[in-house]
């Protein structure tokens, strides 16, 4: 099998006035090796208020989100591979 992650959003947003709100948005695509045919394909997302208008904290937000949506694809990626599995 293979993983494809593909960023769709990775920003922070301002506008509202405050702390930035961090949105990570990924796009994720599991494949077969042995004919390259597509198992699963879906988006995970991560959002994380910084905890004030400071780079560090935006970092730290940034990272946080990023770890969510990872997390989100990491647990998916298994489901749909030990059900494509169990169908072969």
């Amino acid at each position: 099998y293979s993983l494809r992650v593909t960023i769709r959003h990775f920003e922070a947003d301002s506008t509202a006035g405050g702390a930035p709100v961090v949105r990570v948005v990924l796009d994720a695509t599991v494949a077969r090796r042995s004919d390259r045919g597509i198992v699963a394909t879906w988006t995970a997302e991560g959002r994380e208020t910084a905890d004030a208008e400071r780079m560090r904290a935006v970092v730290a937000a940034f990272d946080a989100a990023n770890a969510a949506a990872l997390r989100g694809i990491a647990a998916r990626a298994v489901e749909v591979i030990i059900a494509d599995v169990k169908t072969q």
